[in-house]
């Protein structure tokens, strides 16, 4: 058994292989995001490399991405290539994978607009303004980011997050280079709708860094498994209780641990099936997760996991599902019109991981999340850890509901023992988690 001070430590997430991603930018005013999605995208395990255009450097300076990144950045086409290492040099240009690249062995020197996709999982520009888009389309390569894209292998990703006024994403010859481009297997993420830099609303600013960062995540995911690889069930997101046909009693969970705790726990090659309620998990997890079956209610949830553990055993069970505590004792089927005054009749809902640790399958290692309105008390933490049958608990305040940052304590609900965690991005915090409860399934075996 694993002695609880063990989380405390940072253990790398394990990668199956170098992870490395080109991220290209071009001239917009969302350059400045470049950096928030640089940072996400380390935070996930990727190697960034990143590319700017000329004018992309008069909007975010190259230093930034350099600090954030730990490596120049390329703005010259014309140089050698700052992405070059002394090792690179001794690998065969000609290489257009990642395999062929490892498994070359002639030597010649590198060429370097070629060696800066080498190994590269994906390149992704972001913002792809409209000038980057039309360089791209007619195969232009006089920057850094359109050489880059060149030089491109069959197995690299293209994806393109673009940025731009919402008149100019309308243009027919925007429209067919966005054609064009997806004709040749380019992924584009975005852009959103709403209000944009110059003070028009419409379909033109650039997707968020987190909706980016998810798409690459899921676009470029490979890991190794075993056949002894642990298998987790995840239980994520709020439940909706439906008071009628359109209204619900619900909370103001994202889903943002449990996605953390999915990526960290593919990362580490475990099997992964989740039970997600509303909005928790986008198409993009969606694509890398063996399987996500989407619930509305707390019987639902329930109930999908009970099938769950009859049909496959499980090593894990993780709850940070935030499932309603209440719900109507009479639903309406119609929408009912408004009135002055409702008054609803309420009765508790399932307590879900109480009936999922009393089954004869019982997964061999529960951990319980707990949001708090209060600071940590150990006492009624760990009862409520007890109470529910699980081997961890996670206390946090709810103020870290859909924020970036946690401050959680974990306890050990047989030993009553607890550590408490300094403030973490949520993704830090899933990837010591997951490193921990890895360490103690092996040392269980």
């Amino acid at each position: 058994m694993l002695v609880i001070e063990e989380i405390l430590k940072e253990t790398p997430p394990r990668i199956s292989m170098p992870r490395k991603i080109l991220l290209g930018v071009s001239g917009s005013i969302a350059a400045y995001k470049a950096a928030e999605i640089a940072r996400r995208l380390i935070e996930d395990g990727f190697d960034v490399y990143a590319a700017m255009t000329p004018a992309a450097t008069r909007f975010l300076g190259p230093m930034t991405l350099e600090a954030i990144t730990g490596h120049p950045v390329a703005r010259d086409p014309a140089s050698l290539s700052p992405w070059t290492t002394e090792s690179d040099t001794e690998r065969s240009s000609e290489a257009d994978s990642y395999d062929d690249y490892e498994n070359r062995s002639n030597l010649s020197p590198p060429i370097p607009h070629t060696e800066r996709t080498r190994g590269a999982l994906a390149l992704l520009v972001a913002p792809a303004s409209a000038d980057i888009l039309a360089k791209l389309a007619h195969g232009f390569a006089d920057d850094s980011v359109s050489l880059a894209a060149l030089a491109l292998g069959r197995s690299e990703r293209l994806i393109l997050a673009p940025a731009m006024n919402p008149r100019m994403w309308k243009h027919a010859a925007v429209r067919a280079n966005v054609s064009l481009l997806k004709e040749r297997g380019a992924v584009f993420v975005g852009p959103e709708t709403g209000s944009t830099a110059c003070g028009e609303t419409g379909t033109g600013r650039m997707a968020e860094p987190e909706v980016i960062v998810e798409r690459v995540w899921a676009l470029t995911g490979r890991w190794t498994r075993t056949a002894r690889a642990p298998r987790a069930l995840l239980l994520a997101g709020p439940t909706r209780e439906p008071i009628d046909a359109v209204r619900y009693i619900s909370n103001g969970s994202s889903g943002r641990m449990a996605r953390a705790l999915a990526r960290a726990a593919l990362r580490a090659g475990w099997n992964l099936h989740v039970i997600a309620g509303p909005g928790a998990f986008p198409s993009p997890l969606n694509a890398v997760a063996d399987l996500v079956e989407y619930v509305t209610t707390a019987e639902e949830m329930l109930n999908a996991a009970r099938k769950a553990l009859e049909d496959s055993f499980f090593d894990l069970l993780l709850s940070p599902a935030a499932i309603a505590d209440f719900r109507p004792t009479a639903p309406v089927p119609d929408k009912p019109p408004k009135t002055e005054r409702l008054t609803l009749e309420l009765e508790p809902t399932p307590d879900v991981l109480s009936a999922l640790t009393s089954s004869p399958r019982r997964p061999r290692l529960v951990v319980a999340f707990a949001a708090e309105a209060v600071s940590f008390r150990r006492a009624p933490v760990l009862d409520k850890g007890r109470r529910k049958n699980a081997d961890w608990i996670v206390f946090n305040r709810i103020e870290t509901i859909d924020a970036e940052n946690v401050e959680a304590v974990l306890v050990d609900c047989h030993s009553g023992k607890s550590v408490s965690l300094p403030s973490l991005s949520k993704q830090r915090f899933a990837d010591r988690l997951v490193a921990f409860l890895d360490k103690q399934l092996t040392q269980a075996r």
